[in-house]
C-alpha cells in the first residue's frame, strides 16, 4: 500500500494501521516525500519546478508528477521496501518482501537548474 495525498494527515495513519493488521507493507509516500523535501532544504519553487509537471506561472500543475518527481517517489518507495526487507522486528513481512529485487545502483538525473541529482537505495 502506498499513500500519497494531501489528506494524509487523517487518512494516512489509518491506512498504515490496516496495512500492519493485514501483514502488508504500508508506505507513507507523502510523509517520506515531505521528510526528503525538508531535509534537502528545497524551497517551494524548486519543488514545483522539479517534482510536479511545470508549465510556468499560473499554469503550475501541482497534482501530476514530472518524470523527475516520479523517479524520486519511486526511489523513496524502493528504499522503504529495501529497509523492510531488513526489518528484524517483522521477519514474516521481511521474508515475504525478499522476493522483490531492489536495484541499488546509483541513477543520476538533472534537475531544472541543471544540477546532477543522484538517486540510490542504500
Amino acid at each position: 500500500m502506498v499513500i500519497q495525498n494531501k489528506a494524509d494527515v487523517k487518512f494516512g495513519p489509518k491506512i498504515l494501521e490496516v496495512a500492519k493488521e493485514k501483514g502488508v507493507l504500508g508506505v507513507n509516500l507523502s510523509g517520506l516525500g515531505y521528510a526528503d523535501y525538508t531535509a534537502s532544504g528545497s524551497n517551494k519553487e524548486y519543488w514545483s519546478k522539479n517534482f510536479n509537471v511545470y508549465f510556468g506561472g499560473a499554469q503550475q500543475d501541482d497534482l501530476h508528477l514530472s518524470y523527475f518527481g516520479a523517479m524520486k517517489n519511486a526511489s523513496l518507495v524502493a528504499q522503504a521496501i529495501y529497509d523492510a526487507q531488513k526489518d528484524t522486528e517483522n521477519t514474516e513481512l521481511a521474508e515475504t518482501l525478499k522476493g522483490l529485487k531492489i536495484n541499488i545502483q546509483a541513477y543520476q538525473m538533472k534537475d531544472s537548474e541543471g544540477q546532477t541529482v543522484t538517486l540510490q537505495v542504500k
